[in-house]
């Protein structure tokens, strides 16, 4: 791929689509936002792009709440806007279908009086990664009817506590939604979002079976059920375009909003009775699909470390989701570019600095971002062992949110060497994937393959590596898949590849539908 202004990195994959038909996919992650242009036929990806939105910070009215993360979703929208902006207008005329999912869990509210006009009453997108509900504050809610975990940062976890320390700012809004039900109700209008039982389930509060919100349980404690979106089918039509997007003509269909991790898995097995999908971007998750006919447990199990969650047409996606993946190396990057800025900033001397202009401000010392992981990939690479036993749990985990990180068995012949850390905290990583979803119990499911998706994964091989060995798997290539079904059960394949994106799963979920 290539790097052109402005960060959006776009490549083009083929030239014509057979039938004229082409589905836009967009992902709206924590980090980026991606879009894909894919075949609706044959589901040929024709360009993809992409835009990082690190900067794009929300604020809740000046307040400062520990452990919030917030982001802009007006400047999200704003993002979206510039990557299409850079694809081909030939494909784009061509779009049928709009196709979006993204970051699941968190939550933007609006008033639905002023939604579509240029400043709206809106919230900040509350994220997946809001800490603001404490473990007591989420024992004390009301239990749902649902067999599918309430931590903080779901939608009604922070719902719930806006209810309870800021009921004022909460009377402003009357409709809510994730962040892609927003972007969707700004593309085919009205003012209540639709919302898949995808995304649903990643609130807490709503009942996958019946596929509908606990309504009694919600409204007994007080909670604004009116602000609520309306629940659609998987694959719904929701609406067209009001207006033209860029080249997109009006009355283009849009497609109810999925859950990122649901596409991300589509878009990267090829046989789901024998495939599971281990992804590590921001988080990371194994995740792997149930039988038709399976249906989840009644009972939530407080302990359990695998969920049920929805996929399509009816079955579950059993999922091991960790809060710690790639955000576990972006911390630790973080920290040692901050370490590296102190330890060669110079002080300036009393009086000022000599012959030094006035408003010049020193140069400060240290590495960028992009350094770091360069050596530490390195330096990873490098090292073939470590005694180092790294905990990488820094930001818990929803079933032991008060869980966190640690370093062990630090001697004299490891502290020092850099690479021992990496490889100790990739190690960590996998094995902490691993313990919440054993190899045994992919067996017992048929499984006889893994693939590998996700940034972070793809980047670091020597976190392929980890979790090669980890799962005690062998490392296939994609051109090799064809030995697959020689293999025994218990000498599964591992196919690491980089066609996980969300972005083109929920193309070709939409294709999918369009050929039912």
């Amino acid at each position: 791929m290539s790097n052109i202004p402005g960060h959006e990195d776009v490549v083009r994959h083929r030239k014509s689509s057979r039938n004229g038909k082409i589905i836009l996919g967009i992902d709206i992650g924590t980090s980026s936002v991606k879009i894909a242009l894919v075949d609706a036929q044959r589901g040929n990806l024709l360009q993809s792009g992409y835009k990082a939105t690190k900067n794009c910070i929300g604020r809740e009215e000046q307040v400062h709440v520990p452990g919030a993360d917030l982001q802009d979703a007006l400047q999200i929208i704003r993002i979206v806007r510039s990557c299409l902006s850079v694809l081909d207008s030939h494909f784009m005329k061509a779009v049928s279908h709009v196709a979006i999912c993204g970051q699941m869990h968190g939550v933007v509210m609006w008033n639905s009086a002023d939604v579509h006009t240029e400043q709206p009453t809106l919230s900040p997108l509350f994220t997946w990664q809001d800490q603001r509900c404490s473990s007591e504050f989420i024992e004390d809610l009301p239990r749902s009817q649902s067999h599918l975990r309430i931590a903080t940062g779901y939608g009604c976890a922070t719902l719930f506590w806006l209810l309870k320390h800021r009921p004022e700012y909460l009377t402003q809004f009357d409709r809510c939604g994730t962040v892609m039900d927003f972007v969707a109700l700004k593309l085919i209008g009205g003012d209540r979002a639709q919302m898949s039982p995808q995304n649903a389930a990643s609130w807490g509060f709503f009942n996958t079976i019946e596929e509908e919100w606990n309504h009694e349980i919600l409204q007994n404690s007080g909670f604004p059920i009116d602000m609520l979106p309306k629940i659609v089918k998987v694959g719904s039509d929701i609406g067209t375009l009001t207006s033209s997007w860029g080249v997109i003509p009006v009355g283009v269909k849009v497609k109810a909003p999925m859950g990122d991790l649901q596409c991300s898995v589509r878009a990267t097995f090829e046989n789901p009775k024998t495939d599971a999908v281990v992804n590590v971007s921001t988080s990371a998750q194994i995740s792997f699909v149930m039988d038709l006919g399976f249906t989840p447990p009644k009972v939530f199990d407080p302990d359990a470390t695998i969920e049920y969650l929805p996929y399509e047409s009816g079955s579950y996606l059993a999922t091991a989701a960790s809060l710690n993946g790639g955000n576990v190396l972006d911390s630790f990057v973080r920290t040692l570019q901050q370490w590296s800025a102190f330890l060669l900033k110079q002080d300036e001397p009393k009086g000022g600095i000599p012959n030094n202009p006035a408003g010049v401000i020193p140069k400060r010392g240290g590495f960028n971002q992009d350094q770091i992981w360069t050596k530490l990939k390195l330096a990873a690479v490098e090292q073939s062992s470590t005694e180092l036993h790294m905990d990488p749990c820094i930001f818990g985990e929803r079933h032991d949110a008060d869980r966190r990180g640690s370093i062990s068995n630090i001697g004299p012949e490891n502290c020092y060497h850099l690479g021992s850390v990496v490889l100790a905290m990739y190690q960590g990583i996998a094995r902490n994937l691993s313990s919440m979803c054993p190899k045994d119990k992919l067996i017992e499911n048929g499984l006889t393959r893994i693939v590998g998706s996700g940034s972070c994964l793809i980047r670091n091989p020597g976190l392929i590596k980890a979790m090669e060995e980890t799962f005690g798997l062998a490392v296939v290539e994609a051109s090799s898949k064809e030995d697959l079904t020689n293999l025994e059960l218990t000498n599964m394949a591992v196919d690491f590849n980089s066609k996980g994106n969300a972005c083109v799963g929920a193309a070709l979920f939409t294709m999918d539908y369009l050929k039912r």
